[in-house]
């Protein structure tokens, strides 16, 4: 038999596979009223400390508790492509400082390091750069994602150089 929409949160039969949004979120917190401020910040990456503490002004002149508040309040200002991780995550289990640490850690610093993998995989000799010269920039680009130096790194810096060089190496 069908059953009509209720605004409670499904049981926990009912949470085996949640489906929507709603269902996620719900599943781990009781139902309460909600309020939600309407000048929540969005995030930015490169300012992530603004973004944190104009988050929290806003919580705070809503009169809501940071740590009861944040992990509900955070999705409306997290990118589309990290909200499946939040709700995966145990984030919200965590207090306002804790969890907030957990989203710079992943949003911010994995952006850096994707950033920092990407200008690795895409290294080469420049123009009129010396072997010396790329050599230093391509273990700094190695240091920024923390690769740690093995016969693989070796084996990967190789095969940005000209094939002239590559030939003469093998």
């Amino acid at each position: 038999t069908a059953t009509a929409a209720t605004s409670e949160p499904p049981t926990s039969a009912s949470t085996s596979a949640p489906a929507t949004l709603t269902q996620l979120t719900s599943a781990s917190r009781p139902f309460l009223p909600t309020k939600v401020p309407s000048d929540l910040p969005s995030l930015d990456r490169r300012r992530f400390g603004d973004f944190k503490q104009r988050f929290a002004v806003s919580l705070m002149t809503a009169n809501l508790d940071l740590n009861d508040n944040w992990h509900r309040l955070i999705l409306k200002c997290l990118p589309r492509s990290e909200l499946t991780w939040f709700l995966n995550s145990q984030a919200s289990s965590l207090l306002f400082e804790e969890g907030m640490a957990l989203v710079e850690n992943r949003v911010v610093r994995d952006a850096d390091r994707l950033a920092a993998t990407k200008a690795l995989t895409s290294a080469a000799p420049r123009p009129g750069e010396d072997m010396r010269s790329y050599t230093s920039r391509y273990q700094s680009l190695m240091i920024n994602v923390n690769a740690i130096d093995s016969p693989l790194q070796a084996e990967q810096f190789i095969t940005t150089l000209p094939a002239a060089l590559q030939a003469y190496i093998q």
